[in-house]
């Protein structure tokens, strides 16, 4: 079980399903394609439950806010060989209006990697 305490996770969601994103980028709990779905990563509840980390190797200092006025989740690392930030969301409209209506949709998710100033 997660030793972080629930205050230390950010959420993401797009209305159906929703992720829990700890403060170093690590995703430890995912419910998907729906709320009531099976957990697809459930790190927070057991050790062995999964999750999806991108994070720097060795020593580093994390930050993240919500992008203004979204649910997208920014994320920064800087460590001494430089500076990157990882910007988490789940997709809204047109994907979720297809999932609504009972089509398949391409992956919701979304993880974005980019350098960022030092």
């Amino acid at each position: 079980m997660s030793s972080l305490p629930i205050g230390d996770y950010a959420l993401l969601s797009d209305c159906r399903s929703a992720a829990l994103v700890s403060r170093v980028g690590s995703v430890d709990w995912l419910c998907f394609p729906r709320f009531d779905a099976p957990a697809v990563f459930a790190r927070i509840l057991d050790d062995d439950g999964g999750h999806f980390s991108i994070r720097p190797a060795g020593e580093f200092q994390a930050s993240r806010a919500y992008v203004d006025q979204t649910m997208a989740l920014e994320t920064r690392f800087r460590a001494a060989t430089g500076a990157v930030v990882l910007t988490d969301a789940m997709a809204l409209g047109a994907a979720a209006s297809e999932r609504l209506a009972g089509q398949p949709s391409g992956p919701d998710r979304q993880r974005r990697l980019e350098s960022a100033p030092a």
